[in-house]
């Protein structure tokens, strides 16, 4: 967290849910041409959201990935 100008404490998800909901519309994410609005972005986080949960994922269950790579050049 961070505490912002006006003296109150603030996230990022909470910072993003306050843009969503001023304009849903607006540009979030341009990524080499990829456009992104906040509202596309937020329904791409519910959904992956839902099939986290639908994994026994939860807010205090701690997730990772880990993956080696190994080379055969001889």
């Amino acid at each position: 967290m961070s505490e912002w100008m006006s003296g109150r404490l603030d996230t990022i998800d909470l910072a993003f849910d306050r843009a969503l909901e001023a304009a849903p519309d607006r540009l979030f994410l341009d990524f080499s041409g990829e456009r992104h609005t906040y509202a596309e972005v937020a329904a791409q986080v519910a959904r992956t959201s839902g099939v986290l949960k639908g994994l026994g994922v939860g807010q205090a269950t701690g997730s990772s990935r880990c993956s080696t790579t190994t080379s055969t050049r001889s």
